[in-house]
């Protein structure tokens, strides 16, 4: 904040900065001193790192309580001019999993445009639009075979929180009563280092929070029964429940 007035009116926390203060992984200890403005003029304050883009446009910027700051798919474009893969991978994926961006919204906005870093964003944009595709029905494929073998219904894309409310994680299906988080991993689960560690790191805050993960496959939806026994069997050592008869 002390950043913004300093520069003045027109200025908003940008790139790393507002990486930081969207809480995006990797960039915890970011500088609190870059900004974008769109105005023609100079800034006059030591200190500041100020970046004049091409195009600036109205939707690209917010506000987080009293700052105003990039969007986060604003950020996301500054961020693919300078920042590793691995760590842009890992923020995109925070990103979508936590809701601060959708697919559909930066693939508008990165449509056509001439920026640094755009041919690596494109392509972990495109690599995460065919998974969703192919996850999608899988997971319809699985909700299926929950309900057909006789499961207690599971909530879909639920979202778990801390004790202080704060994101954990979305999980393609939960039995929230049981802390039982099941994630549908489809063949392009662990591609990429960071996906794959993000993915570990997720299931460790889990546990940590007395959630047990269990993790299935396309080849899993193969053996429906398996499936079943394989739910049905924690679900009874999780709160001794019992399948009820048909």
């Amino acid at each position: 904040m002390a950043a913004h007035l300093a520069a003045g009116v027109g200025t908003a926390a940008a790139s790393t900065t507002a990486a930081r203060l969207w809480r995006l992984p990797g960039f915890d200890s970011a500088p609190a001193n870059e900004l974008i403005t769109a105005e023609d003029r100079r800034v006059r304050a030591a200190g500041l790192s100020v970046i004049r883009p091409r195009t600036l446009k109205r939707r690209d910027v917010t506000r987080l309580g009293p700052i105003p700051i990039t969007a986060p798919v604003r950020a996301l474009i500054d961020l693919a001019g300078t920042t590793d893969g691995n760590v842009l991978e890992a923020a995109l994926d925070d990103a979508l999993s936590r809701g601060l961006i959708d697919l559909a919204s930066l693939e508008r906005r990165i449509d056509g445009l001439i920026a640094p870093g755009m041919r690596s964003l494109r392509a972990l944009v495109d690599d995460r639009r065919a998974d969703a595709a192919a996850e999608s029905a899988l997971e319809l494929k699985f909700a299926r075979i929950l309900n057909n073998g006789g499961l207690p219904k599971a909530v879909r894309q639920f979202v778990v929180r801390d004790p202080s409310g704060a994101f954990v994680a979305r999980v393609d299906f939960a039995y929230a009563d049981e802390r039982i988080a099941i994630e549908i991993d489809g063949y392009a689960f662990h591609s990429g280092r960071a996906r794959f560690h993000q993915g570990h790191e997720r299931d460790h805050q889990l546990f940590e929070l007395g959630w047990l993960t269990m993790h299935f496959t396309a080849n899993h939806t193969n053996d429906p029964s398996g499936v079943v026994r394989r739910i049905t069997r924690v679900l009874k050592e999780r709160r001794g429940w019992s399948l009820r008869a048909d």
